[in-house]
């Protein structure tokens, strides 16, 4: 393999590592969405003043966002956010 084929695999593997990354980041976004519209109604709040909370979430913790029992939690952290009372909130997968 010569140094041209190297560095084109290098920034190959680069762009679907930058690729798979946005992907995981958007899939995110749009889950945090769905429970911002979920839980902010069931709050008696709007669902941007739940997607507000969401903001404040530290990043080490977005990874709750992918399971149902971290969203049950988010969803807490979200009616403690807004001085409002906790939510009894369990999404199921479909």
């Amino acid at each position: 393999m010569d140094a041209a084929a190297l560095i084109g695999d290098v920034i190959a593997d680069a762009m679907r590592r930058d690729e798979e990354a946005y992907l995981e980041l958007w899939g995110r976004a749009v889950s945090a969405t769905a429970l911002a519209d979920e839980v902010g109604p069931r709050l008696g709040k709007l669902a941007d003043d739940a997607w507000y909370s969401l903001l404040k979430i530290p990043d080490n913790l977005l990874s709750m966002l992918d399971s149902p029992q971290g969203w049950s939690a988010l969803a807490g952290f979200v009616a403690a956010d807004l001085g409002a009372m906790h939510v009894d909130y369990f999404p199921t997968v479909h």
